[in-house]
This record gives C-alpha cells, sequence and structure tokens, in this order.
C-alpha cells in the first residue's frame, strides 16, 4: 500500500458544521455539479433547534457540539500516491433524530434527545 499524505494550508482553517440524518437523503450520484438539497432555518421559538426542508419534508435537529473534532479532507489527484489537503475542522453538528415530516402536516416541536 502507498503511503497517505496529507497537506494543510498555513492560514486558519475553516470551521463547518455537520448535520447528522435519521434515514436517507435521496441525492443522485451520477451528477458531477453542486445539488441544492435544502434549506437550512433556526426555528424563531426554540434557539437550538434547526429545521431543514428538503424537497416535500421538513426535519428538525438539534444543535450540539461533537464529542470529538473530525477533520474534513478533498483528495488531491494522483496516480501513484493517495494525497488529501485538509478542507475544515468540525466541531458542531446538528443532530436529526425523528423520521421526516411531510411538509403539510408540520407544525414546530422539540426533537427528542
Amino acid at each position: 500500500m502507498s503511503p497517505l499524505k496529507v497537506y494543510t494550508s498555513f492560514k486558519p482553517l475553516q470551521e463547518i458544521g455537520l448535520i447528522e440524518f435519521q434515514g436517507k437523503l435521496h441525492v443522485d450520484e451520477d451528477k458531477q455539479k453542486f445539488q441544492h438539497l435544502g434549506v437550512l432555518s433556526q426555528n424563531q421559538s426554540m434557539q437550538r433547534i434547526w429545521n431543514m426542508q428538503t424537497g416535500k419534508y421538513v426535519v428538525a435537529g438539534r444543535h450540539k457540539p461533537v464529542t470529538k473534532a473530525c477533520v474534513v479532507l478533498k483528495k488531491i489527484s494522483s496516480r501513484h500516491i493517495a494525497s488529501f489537503s485538509i478542507v475544515g475542522l468540525v466541531k458542531e453538528q446538528i443532530e436529526c433524530c425523528e423520521r421526516p415530516c411531510p411538509l403539510i402536516s408540520y407544525k414546530a416541536k422539540k426533537p427528542a434527545d
């Protein structure tokens, strides 16, 4: 196995968030370009609750810190050596622990812990 090389720039790392879903998020993986997955907004009545509208569904999630920080890597094209550059650092997440609600019957509610 060839060695793994990881590069980072000297500028400060970008802080990136993570959204954890229950179930499957349907996306077309054949498309190479960016896809619009949904609209993320903060619930006005409950500050730590976030809602994401994706298609005809709304998913509610709770904002919380990640127990162990993660690094996001981007593969750098190389034929012989697996090389990656560090894109950013994940310190916080939105955890969606309930099934998506159809948009028609959605009412803002507090997700389970």
